[in-house]
């Protein structure tokens, strides 16, 4: 039972993001806007939980320099793991385990350069220019513009970025993907 909730908002549509007082994030599929506090909410949230457990850096628990999100994010990322959800129901897939998605994530790679520029390595290992930025006055929102036949634009929510992990949450067509990448070394 969690007995105090720090933080409860709802970020985007049909999705309850929670903070708790330990420092973990939770991610929750709702039907409905819920307003709910303290340890009412685990009676009120009875969707499926669509995302891990994630561990917050916290000033109990700092990150190693370099700590700004600009210096974390540059680099090159492969997808190590994302839930999938849409009408249909959820899908998952953990690099070298398991996938229940259907398609071979395994060559999925983002590059961030510090200029905005990068590189998006497709599924098939194709690559593609890519731009990026943090969203002006929202420094956990990240959009990613894929150059190519489609020319695709993601907004990726609720960034969390950390010197191994990156994690975030992206509404596309009609699926909520929730992605955890690691860093290439």
């Amino acid at each position: 039972m969690v007995n105090k909730i720090t933080w409860l908002t709802m970020k985007t549509k049909n999705i309850l993001w929670v903070l708790l007082g330990t420092g973990l994030l939770l991610a929750f599929m709702v039907k409905n806007d819920y307003r709910v506090s303290g340890n009412k909410f685990l009676h009120a949230v009875t969707d499926t939980l669509i995302h891990d457990t994630i561990y917050l850096v916290s000033p109990e628990n700092p990150a190693p320099c370099p700590s700004s999100s600009l210096d974390l994010i540059i680099g090159e990322w492969m997808l190590d793991e994302v839930d999938r959800s849409d009408e249909n129901g959820n899908s998952r897939y953990v690099r070298g385990n398991e996938n229940s998605t259907n398609i071979d994530y395994n060559k999925l790679r983002l590059l961030f350069l510090r200029n905005g520029s990068g590189k998006y390595t497709d599924i098939s290992g194709n690559d593609h220019e890519m731009k990026w930025e943090f969203v002006p006055g929202k420094e956990m929102d990240v959009n990613l513009y894929i150059d190519g036949p489609k020319g695709e634009t993601f907004i990726w929510h609720n960034v969390i970025i950390s010197n191994d992990y990156l994690f975030s949450t992206c509404p596309y067509r009609n699926l909520l993907l929730s992605s955890r990448y690691v860093k290439v070394r």
